[in-house]
């Protein structure tokens, strides 16, 4: 039996990807340092074509494959 998973458009939520964002470290690195993984992830509050009909807990209800997010985060260097 498969495990449904349901999301909607909310701060609260994030979409954490599974490969983290290889990043080299900002100049001035040693040569011998190699890229540095980031994990990165998304926040579901500005999600873009989500529903207009289905909502979950009075938000709109994030659709698999159809609904995007505006930005990433984590791959910048801090």
């Amino acid at each position: 039996m498969a495990i449904n998973k349901i999301a909607r458009k909310s701060s609260k939520f994030r979409v954490v990807f599974m490969v983290p964002d290889f990043c080299w470290p900002p100049p001035p690195a040693p040569p011998q340092v190699p890229p540095i993984p980031f994990p990165l992830f998304a926040d579901l509050g500005g999600a873009k074509n989500v529903t207009k009909d289905v909502k979950i807990n009075r938000k709109p209800a994030f659709v698999f494959k159809a609904s995007k997010t505006n930005r990433t985060y984590g791959d910048e260097i801090a």
